[in-house]
């Protein structure tokens, strides 16, 4: 079965709903979204994933050596699995044997750091930086072909400010709501294609447990062209679905 089957059974994909990500609804954007020029992209990425597009195919076979994770990380292990696993139980990667992963010729494993997240202790909480570029020569994000990866297109500051002032002439007497997210969490909700998933594995630390991510992940070099398409429109759509009365 290898990675690509357990991780399509793990996130519900079917021969009559393959989606990856259930929350992401390509009838609704075809619907609402004709108009939009990368539309196809936007549903393919909804009804399969993402399907990274890399130098040399058979750069990415045959078995590698797994890296050691940043001090950083192993200092704090237990903070780092905390999150890791969370990722799990919200089905975003699947956990298992990190020697079972390394006998899929493909499973690329990278290693973790952790960060300071604003002031708080790395003893109790932080980020967690998924090494893509490392080692130099071998990483993921070397290995990615850019040349095939959509330009992230991204409004400026004032856009916002824009856009309240255009609800408030629409519809003067509503309230109006804005939405904040952190940026690193968008990108954990665009899937990553199950064949391609292996590429974006790494271990625990201080574990002999593995994990392999289904999704975009922060620090992938193609993420940010795929993160407009299927984390924005997927909004707008759902607006023009129930458009404020």
């Amino acid at each position: 079965m290898g990675i690509e089957g357990v991780l399509r059974i793990f996130r519900g994909q079917t021969s009559t709903d393959p989606r990856p990500n259930k929350a992401l609804r390509p009838k609704l954007y075809r619907q609402h979204l004709s108009d939009y020029p990368d539309l196809q992209l936007l549903c393919n990425i909804a009804e399969h994933g993402v399907v990274p597009h890399w130098c040399s195919t058979s750069e990415r076979a045959g078995v590698r050596p797994v890296p050691q994770n940043y001090p950083s990380a192993e200092k704090v292990a237990t903070v780092v699995t905390h999150r890791l696993v969370t990722e799990y139980y919200r089905g975003r990667c699947i956990l298992a044997n990190s020697s079972a992963l390394s006998e899929e010729p493909a499973f690329h494993s990278s290693a973790f750091a952790l960060v300071p997240k604003k002031d708080i202790p790395l003893d109790q909480d932080g980020r967690i930086i998924h090494d893509l570029s490392a080692p130099p020569g071998d990483s993921i994000n070397e290995a990615t072909n850019t040349d095939w990866t959509p330009d992230a297109r991204w409004d400026p500051y004032s856009s916002l400010a824009d856009r309240v002032l255009e609800l408030r002439r629409q519809y003067p007497d509503a309230t109006i709501y804005a939405l904040g997210a952190d940026i690193a969490e968008a990108f954990l909700h665009v899937p990553v294609y199950s064949n391609h998933a292996s590429a974006f594995g790494g271990t625990i630390p201080r574990s002999q447990t593995g994990i392999v991510s289904g999704t975009a992940v922060f620090g992938w070099t193609a993420s940010p062209g795929t993160l407009p398409s299927s984390e924005k429109l997927p909004a707008i759509a759902n607006e023009r679905a129930h458009p404020t009365s």
